[in-house]
C-alpha cells in the first residue's frame, strides 16, 4: 500500500466514524469551567498558576484556549477535528517505524482509530489538549526509534524535549522510558544508555510533583492528582469494564442503536461515506502482502499498553475515562497487527469486517454526541442571551424536566 493512499483512507475513516455530521453545537462542561477560570482572580484568592502548578503546561494551554477560542463551538470543533487527525497520522507514522511496512502501519492505525474505548475523545473541545499532549508522546517515541536506527543525536534531543513537555502537561505517559527500554531489547541497534536522559527527566518531575512544584503550588490544591495504591482495585475493575464490561457494551449497543436513529439525510450521508471507505480499503488491499512482522512485536505491544496505563491505575481520584486510554490503545493496536496475521489468508476479510462494524459503532456514538451538544448548546445559548436578567435575579429556577 502506498503511503498517500493509506493516509487518505485513514482520514476518510476518521471522518466517517467520528465526525459526521461535521458539527458540535457546544463545548464541554469542563471547557466552560476553563472560561470561568480564565477570568481575573478575585483579590485575596490564590492565583491559578499556583493552584494548577502540578500541570503547568496544561494550565497554560487551556488559558490560551480560553483566550483565542472562547465559547466559539464551531471553531472548537474544527480544532478538535484537526487534532484528532494529527494524532491518528502520528500513530500511523510511528507504526511505520515500528513495522517497517506501510500496510502493517495502516492496519495498526485503523485499529487505533476505531477502538470504541476512547470514543469520548471525539466529543468536545476539552479533548483538544488531550490529543495534543498524546501527540507529543507519540512523536517522542517515534523520534527515539529514529535515533535508535540512525544514531541521530538531534532526534534523541527532540525526543527528550517532547517527553519533558508531555509529563509537565499530562502525566499519562510518565513511564514511557520503560517502554523505550523494552524497545532497546527488541532492536539491538538501540543502546539502553539512550534512555538515561528520559529517566533523569522522570525523576525530576516526580520530585516536582511530590514537593508541590518545589513549594510553588498552593498547598494541597496544587496537586490535583497523586499516587494511591488503595485505588488500584477500583481502577482495575474500571479497566475491565472498558474492554469487556458495561462501558464497552454501552458504547457498542448505543452505537448500533443510534446509527439507525440518525436523521435520514445524515444516515444516507454516513452510509455513503462508509460504503466508499470499504470499497476503497478492499481495493487498496488487493494484492497486498504484509512483510514479516518483527519478532517481539506482541511483547512490545504489551509493554506499550502496561507502561501507558500504569499512571492511571494508581490515580488517587479513581476511575478511568476514554481519554486515559488513548496511549494504551497504541499498545492494543501494535498487538492487533501480528494477531491479525495469524488468520492467514482470511486477514483481509476480518479487517474489512472490523472496519465496517467499528465504523458503525463510532458513527452512532458520534450522532449521540451531536445531539447532546445541540441540547447543551441550546441551554448555554439561552443562559447567555439572558445573562443580564439572570445575574440580577435573586433566584434562578431550572426545570430539569422541561
Amino acid at each position: 500500500m502506498k503511503k498517500p493512499v493509506a493516509i487518505a483512507l485513514l482520514l476518510l475513516m476518521n471522518i466517517t466514524a467520528h465526525f459526521m455530521p461535521f458539527e458540535r453545537a457546544a463545548l464541554a462542561p469542563d471547557d466552560y469551567a476553563t472560561l470561568v477560570r480564565s477570568l481575573p482572580a478575585a483579590e485575596g484568592t490564590v492565583s491559578p498558576e499556583k493552584t494548577y502548578a502540578d500541570r503547568p503546561l496544561n494550565y497554560a494551554f487551556l488559558a490560551l484556549q480560553a483566550k483565542f477560542i472562547g465559547d466559539n463551538a464551531g471553531l472548537a470543533f474544527i480544532m478538535l477535528f484537526l487534532s484528532a487527525c494529527a494524532l491518528l497520522l502520528a500513530v500511523f507514522m510511528l507504526f511505520e517505524k515500528l513495522f517497517g511496512d506501510t500496510s502493517a502501519a495502516f492496519i495498526g492505525a485503523a485499529v487505533f482509530c476505531l477502538l470504541p474505548n476512547k470514543l469520548e475523545t471525539y466529543h468536545t473541545l476539552i479533548f483538544l489538549n488531550i490529543n495534543i499532549v498524546s501527540l507529543l508522546y507519540v512523536m517522542s517515541f517515534a523520534l527515539f526509534i529514529e535515533h535508535a536506527g540512525a544514531g541521530r543525536r538531534g532526534a534523541l534531543l527532540a525526543s527528550v524535549l517532547l517527553y519533558t513537555a508531555g509529563i509537565f502537561w499530562y502525566e499519562v505517559g510518565f513511564f514511557m522510558p520503560l517502554l523505550m527500554l523494552c524497545y532497546c531489547f527488541m532492536d539491538k541497534r538501540c543502546r539502553p544508555v539512550s534512555v538515561m536522559p528520559f529517566m533523569a527527566v522522570a525523576v525530576f518531575y516526580a520530585v516536582y510533583r511530590f514537593t508541590g512544584a518545589y513549594g510553588i503550588a498552593a498547598g494541597a490544591e496544587g496537586q490535583s492528582h497523586s499516587v494511591s495504591l488503595s485505588m488500584l482495585p477500583l481502577n482495575l475493575k474500571e479497566l475491565l469494564h472498558h474492554y469487556a464490561g458495561r462501558y464497552a457494551a454501552r458504547s457498542i449497543l448505543y452505537g448500533f442503536y443510534n446509527f439507525a436513529a440518525m436523521q435520514p439525510v445524515w444516515l444516507a450521508a454516513v452510509s455513503a461515506a462508509l460504503l466508499t471507505l470499504i470499497v476503497s480499503v478492499r481495493s487498496s488491499l488487493t494484492g497486498i502482502k504484509i512483510q514479516e512482522i518483527r519478532k517481539g512485536a506482541l511483547m512490545l505491544g504489551l509493554a506499550a499498553y502496561f507502561t501507558m496505563i500504569l499512571p492511571v491505575l494508581f490515580n488517587d481520584k479513581g476511575g478511568i475515562g476514554g481519554r486515559h486510554l488513548i496511549l494504551p490503545s497504541i499498545g492494543v493496536s501494535i498487538m492487533a497487527v501480528p494477531a491479525l496475521m495469524y488468520a492467514g489468508r482470511h486477514w483481509k476479510n476480518i479487517l474489512v469486517a472490523l472496519i465496517v462494524i467499528m465504523s458503525v459503532v463510532g458513527a452512532g456514538n458520534a450522532w449521540t454526541q451531536v445531539v447532546a451538544c445541540r441540547i447543551n448548546g441550546a441551554v448555554f445559548g439561552y443562559l447567555k442571551s439572558n445573562s443580564t436578567a439572570l445575574v440580577s435575579a435573586k433566584a434562578v429556577v431550572i426545570d430539569t424536566n422541561s
